[in-house]
């Protein structure tokens, strides 16, 4: 079985979801280093880039030859990363991932339910605490989703 890291701050949340090994990217800035410390310099087949440009190259840099560095996200900015020769001598592949259709996104929700799948859902907020729940984003504390609920 493959191991699990992630530069995410709720460390022992992940590893209750499974992940192997957590790096926390606050105390760990150069965190590309500490994954490859942690898989004896191999670097790992996959990283979800979420940061964008901002953390497109430390991504590049722990994965290993052949590997996979999956663009979902634009959280530092929506800049274009730079694509330094390590990356290419690397054989990287890059992988954008997109939102998705109506019909996709009624497919992923009957695939979720008929598997028992849940989101993690960090913390939840009245309508008219909207502003509070994007403070809440803002600050970088949350694990899983910040959800916004109708006060119907």
């Amino acid at each position: 079985m493959p191991r699990r890291l992630s530069p995410l701050p709720a460390m022992n949340s992940l590893r209750t979801l499974g992940a192997d090994h957590t790096i926390n990217y606050k105390t760990h800035p150069n965190w590309e280093e500490e994954v490859l410390k942690v898989t004896n310099g191999e670097g790992v087949d996959n990283v979800l880039e979420v940061g964008g440009a901002g953390t497109f190259e430390k991504s590049s840099a722990c994965v290993k030859p052949n590997g996979t560095v999956s663009l979902i996200g634009m959280l530092t900015g929506l800049e274009s990363p730079s694509i330094s020769l390590m990356t290419i001598f690397n054989l990287l592949r890059i992988q954008g991932i997109f939102v998705g259709s109506t019909e996709m996104l009624t497919q992923l929700i009957s695939t979720m339910e008929t598997h028992k799948i849940h989101p993690q859902i960090d913390k939840k907020f009245p309508f008219s605490q909207a502003l509070d729940a994007y403070e809440w984003m803002a600050q970088a504390k949350h694990f899983g989703k910040v959800v916004i609920e109708s006060e119907d």
